[in-house]
C-alpha cells in the first residue's frame, strides 16, 4: 500500500506528520472507477479545435518519481491527451485540485517522450513543476517521520484535517479545538476541564459574556466530536455498544373499589 497516497496529498502537503498518523487507521477503500461524461465533453471539444485526442480511464501512474517513496503509485479516474502539430496538452478530470495536480505531473513525467506538452488542466507546465518541487520537499518530511514517535510535533491544524481519518485523535487538533472553544475562559493546563471562575480569570470583566457566547456557539461541535470518539471506541471494542432504553411505562390510574352493601330491612 502506498504511504503517501496521491488521494492524502491535500494533508500530507501541509501537515508532514499526518501520514505516519493515519497509517495506524484501517486503510480507506478503494474509490471506485465511474463514469465521467466531462471526459467525452472535452474530448468532443478538443477534436472541434484540430487535436487528435486520446482517451482513458482508470490509468495508473507512478507517483513515486515525485514523492521520493519507492513503488508509490495512484489511478488517473480520467485522462486526455489532446495532441496538435506543435504542441500538446494533458487533463486529469475526477480528482480535486491538489491531487490532479499531483497526478497530472505524474502523467506529464510518464508521456513527456511521446508528447511535446505545454498547457495542463491545472496550470502551466511551470507552475506544475513548482508545484511539484513543493510536494517532493514536503515528501520528504512525511517519509522521514513514518513510524517515528517524533512526528507529533509535525502536526498542523488546518482544513486539511476535516478528511483526515486519524483527526479524532489528532493531539494538535485538540489543542487547537480547545484553544478556539474554551479559550480564556478554561485553565488549558488543566487536564480535568476545571473552568476559570470569573473572579480569577485574567482579564476585564466585561468580556466574558461574550466569550461565553463564544463557547456556547461552539457546544454542537464538541459534542459532535464525543459523538465520533465513541463511535470509533466501539469498534475498537473499547466500549459496548450502547444498550436500547427501555421505554418508560406509563403507570394506569387504579379504579377506586367499590364495595357493594348488603342490603338491609328498613326499620
Amino acid at each position: 500500500m502506498t504511504f503517501l497516497s496521491a488521494a492524502a496529498v491535500s494533508r500530507w502537503l501541509v501537515c508532514g506528520g499526518s501520514a505516519a498518523l493515519e497509517e495506524t487507521e484501517a486503510a480507506p477503500a478503494e474509490r471506485i472507477l465511474e463514469a465521467l461524461p466531462i471526459v467525452a465533453e472535452r474530448k468532443a471539444a478538443l477534436e472541434a479545435q484540430g487535436a487528435a485526442v486520446q482517451a482513458a480511464l482508470g490509468v495508473r501512474v507512478d507517483i513515486g518519481i515525485i514523492t521520493g517513496e519507492r513503488g508509490a503509485t495512484a489511478i488517473i479516474q480520467g485522462l486526455l491527451i489532446a495532441e496538435w502539430e506543435d504542441h500538446s496538452r494533458v487533463e486529469v478530470h475526477g480528482h480535486e485540485l491538489v491531487e490532479a495536480q499531483l497526478l497530472t505531473l505524474a502523467a506529464l513525467i510518464k508521456y513527456s517522450l511521446l508528447h511535446n506538452f505545454t498547457e495542463t488542466s491545472v496550470g502551466s507546465v511551470e507552475e506544475l513543476y513548482a508545484v511539484g518541487q513543493r510536494m517532493t520537499e514536503a515528501a520528504a518530511l512525511a517519509l522521514s517521520l513514518r513510524g517515528d514517535v517524533s512526528a507529533l510535533s509535525h502536526l498542523t491544524e488546518g482544513p486539511q484535517c476535516s478528511a483526515c481519518s486519524a483527526a479524532y485523535r489528532c493531539p494538535q487538533l485538540s489543542k487547537g479545538v480547545f484553544e478556539d472553544v474554551f479559550g480564556e475562559i478554561q485553565a488549558p493546563d488543566d487536564v480535568h476541564l476545571q473552568p476559570v471562575l470569573p473572579r480569577v480569570r485574567v482579564g476585564p470583566p466585561e468580556d466574558l459574556p461574550a466569550l461565553i457566547a463564544a463557547a456556547l456557539e461552539r457546544i454542537p461541535m464538541i459534542e459532535d466530536w464525543c459523538a465520533s470518539v465513541r463511535d470509533h471506541a466501539v469498534l475498537l471494542g473499547l466500549i459496548p455498544r450502547a444498550a436500547t432504553v427501555p421505554r418508560v411505562k406509563r403507570q394506569r390510574k387504579k379504579r377506586r373499589k367499590y364495595t357493594k352493601r348488603a342490603k338491609t330491612s328498613p326499620p
